[in-house]
Formats: C-alpha cells, structure tokens, sequence
C-alpha cells in the first residue's frame, strides 16, 4: 500500500471514528444539561410539594430501621410499589433529613435524564440516522414533564425503566433466548414494584409474543415454548396459581394488598362515562406537550408500521409500543376514574412520549409524506383545541402532575385577558381560542419547514415543547403570580432542627400533644429522620395520628397520679412548647424555628409538668376539665374567645380559683406554685358559653398552657 492510499485510509477511519464519537458527546451533553436544568431545582425545594411525597420518605426512613422485615411490614407502601423508596434508603440512612431529601430529589433528576441513554439505542432499533436517535432521546427527557423529577416522586425512575424493558422486549424479539426473556421479565418486575400501575403489562407481553408466534412460518405449542419457555411457563404457572385462589375463595384484601389502589380494577363494571372526554384531553395534551408535529409524525409512522408493507423490525417495534401503551394506558383509565374532575394527572401516560418523538423521528426516513398529511394532523389536533373545556386546577402541584394541563389552564386565560385589555374589549379570543389558533400555526410553520427540508418541520414543535416546559417550571419554583412553588423562604436547617440537634445515633419520641396538628405532624416526620415513635397519652383525645406520621409507630401510654410516664424509653422528645393539654419535664436542647415544637432531653424518671383532662382536640372549652400540675414551676394559661360572642370560665389551681372573661380579647392569668411540692389538682368549670356549632357550647379557646421552672 502506497503512502498516499494509507494516509486516506486512516483519513476515512478518522472520520468514521468521529461520525459515532459526535452523537454519543451530543446525547451525553444533552442529557447532562437536563439533569443540572431539573437537579437544581431539586437541590432548592424547601417545601413539601405533595402529599405522596410524604409516602415515599416515610418508607424510606421505615426501611432504613431494619431491612428485610421492614421492608415486607410496610404500612406506608400502596400495594408493591416499594423499589423506589428502598432506592433512596441509603441516603435517608446516611444524612440528616433535609439533607437526604435534597440529594433524592436530585437523584430523581439524574433517572430522569438517564433515561435518553436507552432511548437512544432503542431509537437505533428502527431509525437509521445516529443525530436523529439523538435528537429523539435528548428530546424525550427535555419535555415538561421533567418538572415531577424535581420532586419524590416514582415515575423519574419508571421512566427510566420503561425505556430498558421496552429496549429489552424489541431485542427478545429480535433473537429470543433465555437470557433475553429473564431480562424483560425482570425489568417488568421492577417496574411493577415502582409502580403497581405496570401491574397490567406482563399480561400485555404474552399477547405480543403470542401474536409474534402465530405469524411465524415455524408455529406451533411446541416450536414457541421453545423459544419462550420461561414466558410461556410462567404464564402457565400464573395461570394455575390464579385458578387455585379463586377455587380456594381468595379475598378482595388479598388482591389489593398486591396491587394497591389498582385493585380497583376488579370491582370496576364499566368505563366512567366522560373516559371519551378524558381520553381526547389526554392525548391533546401529550400533543401540544412535544409541540404537535411530533405527534402527527409519529401517529402517520406507526400506521405505516403496522402495514403490511413495513420491514419486520419496524412492525415488531410498532406492535409492541402500541400494544403496551394501549394495555396499559387503558387499564390506567379504567382504574382512575376516567377525567379525574378538575385534576389532570398527566404523569400516568408520559411513557408516549419518547415513543412520539421515536416515531417522528421515524418518519423523516419514510418515503416522502405528502404535507397535507401533517396539514390535516394538525387541524385535527387544533379542532379537538377549540371545543375541549379547560377545567384544570391551576397551582403549584397541578403543574408537577400536569405540566401541559397546568400551562393550557394558565397561559391561554392570562394570554386572552391581557388581549381583551389592549383592545380595550370584554373578549377578543377565547382560551380555547388561544390552544387552537397555536395549535394551527404551528402546524402550518411544520408544513411550510417539512416542503424546504423535512427536518425543519419540527423546529416550532422543538420551540412549543421547551416553552411550555419553561413554563411549568417556573410554576414549579413558584415563579408565577399566584402559584406557591416548592421553594419558599424556610432554612434547610430549620427544617431538620430536630436531626441537627441530636446527639448521633439518637432518636427522638413524638409526645403528642398538639392540636390542629396535622400540618406540623407532616412537615416535621417529612425532613427530620430521626423520629422514632409517636406517643399518645391514655385520656387526651386527639384523635388519629395523621397518616403517614402513623407509619412510623404509635404508642399510648398511661400517665400515673404522680404525672410519671411509665414506658417511654426515648432520651428525646418532641413535643408543643406550650400545649393545653400536657407538657413534658425535661431540658429543651432545640426549638422549630416557629418557636410551637421543642426537642427536649427528658427528665429521669420520665414525667409530665402539667396535664389536661376534658379539653376538646381543638382546644375548646366545652365540659369541667380536670387539671394537675408539678409543683415548683410557674403555670400561665392563655385563652382565646370563641367566635362569635364574648365567654368565660374559671379556673382553679392548688385551691386558688381565678375568672377568665373573654370580651373580644385574649385573655391570660399565672399561677405561681413554686412554693408547692409534688402534684396540685385543680379544674376550669365553663362560665359563660356561646355556640359554636349545633352541638356544642364554648367557654373559651385554651390556647396555650405555659409551663416554666421556678
């Protein structure tokens, strides 16, 4: 070989080299700056977004108390869906609580953006063009519905392994062996215990194996056991076990202890009546999300798919994507209710999306598509614009649940009103109108970009997509009028107070003891980890531990005359700093930021300064309430009227009666029994009472008992 054709060789294997090394740097760029863009936000939220934020932190702590048994007793946990939670486990054992909060949502922000890694080699499976499998990973995971990895949530990590079931079940396709058919199967399973919605899709597989099957030249039991024998005995086996329970009488608490709230799916007779409504405003949102091209492309891609003129691995991956979708999202429907009134969870069909942008991605290699074709996607799509009601709720959890729903119900009203006022006219468009004029010039710039070069139809739909992802997300950070977000203006510090302040390895007693407690309950077992158990006292009726603080255990115990608490084992205890019903002796070591919770190191033995009997869990006055207090100590009660009207009632303390009116105003009076030893009884007899509801009668609010060492 001469000089001169060894120097182009090596020129054209340079070339080569780079053409395969560019779209991988692309795909890992992209993905990286995805995980930062969503990551950050995850890192600064300082607030509890969600109530189902609170499930998977409270399993999370649960199971960081002793795996396995905790996580088989899992109180918390909503049927399987446990693998997310025992996921973050090691971080919530690792660090104080606001600190294993912030790295687990930014953890989520990393599945989220790994996601485009196994999009882009599924991508690869019917695409031809590296840049474009690319392109459609990257924009698969740029999408607005990436706000929900900012938060705990499970579906950042589903996203990521639907993608890698969905890679591994094309490729068992493609060559079925033993290996590939464990590796689906356990992909599944995985996914079925991050969310027990997937609970369905094992069933969908065996219809696409089975339908694979038959079409083969080679059919047969025989020839498909096989190449599917673990498929095909499994579902075998499946099939037993499910006839014996039925024989054997199992119970519907059987099935939804597996399933969770999808056992639904059992007592549902027949589909809601508004699911056609729903299902339209589903999958217009899902359009308008990737910017409505896309999603034309891809629907006029998976039709030529499914043709009989397609090659085989595009209609193997066409009749997988559509019969998983289809299974699972109509069972999803089915077991949600339908339109789920004026909340629109979008989150429950994002898997679409990567398979959209896959499709059109698809679509640009097709023999030319005639542009009236994208013309009359789009006019469709915009027609379903017009007459569709925007009923969305509009607020900072809506646009974690459903970013393009919470856009839709946002922009276009704000959009209309501020048209209507520069016109100076009651109404120039409607929101409707502003959804569906959008929604017909996008289409026309695709149709215009798809006739100069194809790949420049999608560039308004790119456009679409990062706006109303932007959107969202500032939603989501609370950068909207009106909109909370989940960053506010508390410390992570004083979030975690009671983490910060125990000694190492200890942890702390919840003595409840407050009323109207449920909000403080959730936030302080929603950052703080070390919390052992809840305490109820026999006798002061507060009612239910408010779930899922109850996950983390509840104990009562029996206060003894000499106000001793016999049974509590904990050093530490959390409790209200000035409760009217009962305060714990010891040393307060930490105080929430609010000053309403103290973390303190309990006295030995174990015992109470003051106690309660006869006040209402809301604080009221309405019956004789029985009083004991420790001697030495300074008692204050504080009292508020109740509304409307002006009370009274007295109180007595060590044999020292006093009145308490209240005429519109606080009222407050001290006793000193520093001079007392032991226990003093005492009592507040109601005086004066006014209504407060139609059975009821108040004397006053006791707002606080003020208890303090002499």
């Amino acid at each position: 070989m001469n000089r001169g054709a060894a120097a182009a060789r090596g020129r054209t294997l340079q070339r080569h080299g780079l053409g395969h090394a560019l779209p991988l740097l692309a795909l890992g760029l992209g993905s990286a700056l995805v995980a930062v863009f969503f990551g950050r936000t995850g890192l600064q939220a300082n607030v509890l977004a969600s109530f189902d934020e609170s499930i998977y932190q409270t399993s999370a702590v649960h199971y960081s108390e002793g795996l396995p048994g905790t996580l088989i007793d899992d109180p918390t946990a909503r049927g399987t869906a446990r693998l997310y939670s025992l996921v973050v486990t090691p971080l919530f054992m690792a660090f104080e609580g606001d600190t294993a909060m912030r790295l687990s949502r930014a953890l989520n922000a990393v599945f989220w953006a790994a996601t485009a890694l196994p999009l882009y080699v599924l991508a690869r499976t019917v695409v031809t063009s590296r840049w474009a499998a690319v392109a459609a990973a990257v924009l698969s995971v740029a999408v607005p519905w990436g706000v929900i990895s900012t938060i705990l949530f499970s579906e950042a990590l589903s996203y990521l392994l639907f993608a890698c079931t969905l890679l591994a079940a094309v490729r068992a396709l493609e060559a079925p062996s033993v290996g590939r058919e464990v590796a689906v199967l356990a992909l599944m399973l995985a996914l079925i215990v991050t969310r027990v919605q997937f609970v369905v899709l094992p069933l969908a597989w065996l219809a696409v194996v089975l339908w694979v099957e038959l079409r083969r030249e080679q059919r047969g039991l025989r020839a498909a056991w096989r190449r599917w024998p673990v498929l095909l005995t499994g579902a075998a086996v499946a099939a037993v076990a499910v006839l014996a329970l039925l024989v054997a009488g199992a119970t519907g608490q059987e099935i939804d202890r597996f399933a969770g709230p999808y056992g639904e799916l059992r007592r549902r007779q027949a589909y809601p009546g508004d699911v056609g409504l729903a299902t339209l405003w589903q999958a217009t949102m899902l359009a308008v999300g990737v910017g409505i091209v896309p999603a034309v492309l891809a629907a006029w891609w998976f039709a030529a798919a499914l043709g009989t003129r397609a090659s085989t691995a595009h209609a193997r991956f066409a009749l997988l994507a559509t019969t998983l979708l289809g299974v699972l999202f109509a069972t999803t429907m089915f077991a949600q209710g339908g339109w789920i009134d004026v909340e629109q969870e979008e989150r429950y069909y994002v898997y679409a999306v990567p398979l959209i942008w896959i499709g059109a991605a698809g679509a640009l290699e097709l023999r030319p598509l005639p542009a009236r074709r994208l013309a009359a996607g789009g006019i469709v799509v915009a027609s379903v614009l017009f007459v569709l009601p925007i009923t969305v709720q509009v607020n900072a959890e809506s646009a974690l649940l459903g970013p393009v729903s919470f856009v839709s119900a946002h922009g276009p009203p704000k959009l209309s009103g501020d048209l209507a006022e520069a016109a100076g006219k009651e109404r120039v468009v409607t929101p409707r109108d502003v959804l569906g004029y959008g929604a017909l010039l996008v289409t026309l710039l695709g149709v215009l970009g798809w006739r100069r070069l194809r790949w420049l139809a999608l560039v308004p739909a790119v456009a679409v997509q990062l706006l109303v992802g932007v959107y969202a997300h500032a939603g989501v950070r609370g950068d909207l009028e009106g909109i909370g977000g989940t960053i506010g203006t508390d410390r992570f510090a004083d979030l975690a107070w009671v983490d910060r302040a125990l000694p190492s390895g200890d942890r702390a007693a919840v003595l409840d003891n407050q009323p109207l407690r449920d909000a403080a309950f959730r936030g302080l077992a929603f950052w703080n980890n070390d919390l052992g158990e809840v305490v109820k006292l026999r006798g002061v009726d507060l009612g239910l531990v408010p779930f899922p603080v109850d996950a983390i255990g509840v104990a009562t115990l029996e206060p003894r005359d000499d106000l001793s608490l016999p049974g509590l084992r904990a050093r530490y205890a959390v409790t209200a700093v000035a409760s009217p019903f009962f305060s714990v002796a010891g040393r307060r070591v930490a105080t929430s930021r609010d000053g309403a919770l103290g973390l303190a190191a309990l006295a030995e033995p174990v015992g109470l300064t003051f106690l309660s009997d006869g006040v209402e869990p809301d604080a009221h006055i309405v019956r004789p309430v029985r009083l004991r207090a420790l001697g030495g100590h300074r008692v204050t009660f504080v009292a508020e009227p109740p509304q409307p009207g002006a009370a009274s009632f007295r109180v007595e303390l060590g044999g020292r009666p006093r009145v308490v009116e209240l005429n519109g105003a606080p009222g407050r009076v001290t006793f000193d029994l520093c001079d007392r030893r032991g226990v003093v009884d005492g009592a507040i007899d109601p005086l004066r009472q006014v209504d407060i509801d139609p059975t009821r009668r108040s004397a006053g609010v006791l707002r606080a008992v003020d208890v303090r060492l002499c």
